[in-house]
């Protein structure tokens, strides 16, 4: 196993002070990953982690300003309300898949309605007194997400991060970054949680479909933030440079 490299508060702040002198850099490689290869290549960094004391490892973590490119946070399915199986669930709340010839259940949601289309009538949205999460369809309340089992998540999938951020253009047909800007974050708050989803910038996607013999597919429902708001997740914020 590779070690993770450690870093005081100091040296990485010096890394990043010359990771901002650099000025533009042109991108290391095309596509949505390069803002991030190319920041652990101008680094140094074999991995994307480093531990740091008093905060132990965090996860080294790059975006492009003011993106809305929703990233997943983690899965975690809540618990069905007026279904006793998730079969059940699909052949419900679901829809026929004309083109795969199968009923399914793949919508994204937000604290907005959804007025059309196939996942017409879904909501995403907080119980202020319990701080629950709780998922309508049609102003049925048909799944909640309990607050205890999200905390614990939370706690298990969200890393402490440098979050560094960079400010992009292009040229000729290359995309350039300058990395000017950096946050260790941590302590991700369930009350931020909350807001972020009550804002709309937290996603919360349902992934299932049954297969020609009844059983239930499930790819996981996923909670996903845009990235430009990721920063708001994490109650202790300190800028680096």
């Amino acid at each position: 196993m590779t070690k993770v490299p450690e870093m005081t508060i100091a040296e990485i702040k010096r890394k990043l002070e010359r990771l901002k002198e650099l000025g533009w850099v042109r991108s290391y490689r095309k596509g949505p990953t390069g803002v991030g290869h190319t920041m652990e290549g101008l680094l140094g960094l074999g991995e994307t982690n480093i531990s740091l004391p008093d905060w132990g490892k965090l996860e080294i973590k790059t975006i492009r300003r003011n993106s809305n490119t929703p990233i997943t946070l983690f899965s975690k399915s809540p618990k069905l309300k007026d279904c006793s199986s998730l079969k059940e669930f699909v052949e419900k709340h679901g829809y026929w898949d004309e083109k795969r010839e199968r009923q399914a259940l793949y919508c994204s949601l937000t604290s907005q309605m959804i007025e059309t289309g196939r996942c017409k009538g879904w909501i995403m949205r907080v119980d202020k007194e319990s701080e629950d999460i709780l998922f309508q369809h049609f102003k049925e309340v048909v799944a909640v997400q309990d607050a205890l089992s999200l905390k614990k998540k939370m706690a298990e999938k969200l890393s402490n991060l440098v979050l560094i951020i960079a400010d992009r253009k292009r040229e000729r047909n290359a995309e350039f970054f300058q990395y000017n800007e950096a946050y260790l974050l941590a302590n991700a708050a369930h009350d931020h949680f909350l807001d972020l989803i009550e804002n709309g910038d937290i996603i919360f996607d349902w992934r299932l479909y049954l297969r020609p013999n009844g059983t239930v597919r499930d790819h996981g429902a996923a909670y996903r933030i845009k990235e430009s708001k990721l920063v708001n997740l994490y109650a202790h914020r300190e800028r680096l440079v």
